[in-house]
């Protein structure tokens, strides 16, 4: 059966999830610290909390699994417009981009307005959901890899 992992740095959480082909999600996840009082975290804060947080999130997502994904999703940026861009999601994507060379697997990168909209897909079949995204995406092959940004 084939393994899918995503990776989101997006948003106030740190999150990793693997997706099999019967649609089953196993994810692991981490809330970034905002100090009390505050309302959000500076990007350098949350690039070091997202780096810090990745080793033991994937050491406990991958416990007991027998084989390597056969593909990488990752959010990339907040949406899809030319110049689109926050430091936060430099973290997943080099991670997946580090994963995907050393697996020798295809790598998928999404926005995170692409993620935002699979809430509304999931009731679908997944070919249906994967093709959709990739729609969006203007993707060239379609493969769903970015249930990690689910809550």
């Amino acid at each position: 059966m084939s393994l899918f992992l995503g990776i989101d740095t997006s948003n106030y959480t740190t999150s990793v999830a693997l997706y099999n082909e019967d649609g089953t999600v196993f994810q692991q996840k981490q809330l970034l610290p905002v100090k009390p009082g505050e309302r959000g975290l500076r990007q350098s804060d949350a690039v070091f909390h997202h780096t810090k947080a990745y080793p033991q999130l994937l050491k406990e997502l991958l416990k007991g699994v027998a084989e390597a994904p056969s593909a990488i999703g990752v959010s990339y940026a907040p949406t899809t417009e030319r110049g689109s861009y926050m430091p936060c999601f430099l973290v997943g994507e080099s991670l997946a981009e580090a994963l995907a060379e050393t697996l020798n697997v295809p790598l998928f990168k999404f926005s995170h307005q692409a993620i935002a909209s699979l809430p509304i897909l999931v009731p679908l079949s997944p070919i249906t959901t994967l093709v959709k995204l990739s729609q969006e995406e203007n993707a060239e092959s379609p493969i769903l890899v970015t249930l990690s940004g689910i809550s």
